[in-house]
């Protein structure tokens, strides 16, 4: 009986030690997910240049960022276009990968241009490499005296270029 018990309590013991190394790993790969921020910044600004032209800035009332994003609050973003024409994009929320400069916009999001357009959405995002901005979400246009609704958009401010993906509807205005 003496021998069982030894056998017994040795396997328990290798077992917990076992389990105690294994779990220091998980916890460790746990804590290396960026859970928590490197740093808060109120009053966060990023600028996006390509030969010395601004090409996009980004505004936050406040930014945690973490190894490679950052998440937002109270978001501003204005792209700049050539021809001194620009595109405010203002949301509750968003979140921007540090290392692509890609984006993403949350909550209630209104794009205006320096041309009076006005778009409402929930989600925008904005891909780098491509320099568009695009969603597939519910879009509302509103210019002059034009509405458009429809579900999802593109749009490229360098060319001024709009597509509405789905679901069009157009609403224009009599006098």
């Amino acid at each position: 009986m003496g021998k069982v018990f030894i056998i017994i309590v040795t396997l328990l013991v290798i077992t917990f030690f076992w389990a105690f190394i294994f779990f220091d790993k998980d916890q460790e790969k746990y804590l290396k997910k960026d859970l928590l921020p490197v740093v808060s910044i109120n009053g966060f600004l990023l600028t996006e240049t390509y030969k010395e032209k601004k090409i996009w800035e980004i505004k936050a009332a406040l930014a945690q960022v973490f190894k490679e994003e950052a998440q937002l609050k109270e978001v501003k973003v204005k792209f700049f276009i050539e021809d001194g024409n620009f595109y405010t994009i203002k949301a509750n929320q968003g979140s921007i990968n540090l290392v692509t400069k890609n984006f993403t916009l949350l909550g209630k999001t209104v794009v205006t241009s320096s041309k009076n357009l006005n778009l409402q959405t929930d989600l925008l995002n904005w891909d780098s490499q491509k320099k568009l901005i695009y969603t597939s979400s519910p879009i509302k246009i509103i210019q002059d005296k034009i509405t458009i609704t429809g579900n999802g958009l593109k749009l490229w401010p360098a060319g001024e270029i709009t597509e509405i993906l789905g679901n069009v509807r157009v609403v224009i205005e009599n006098d």
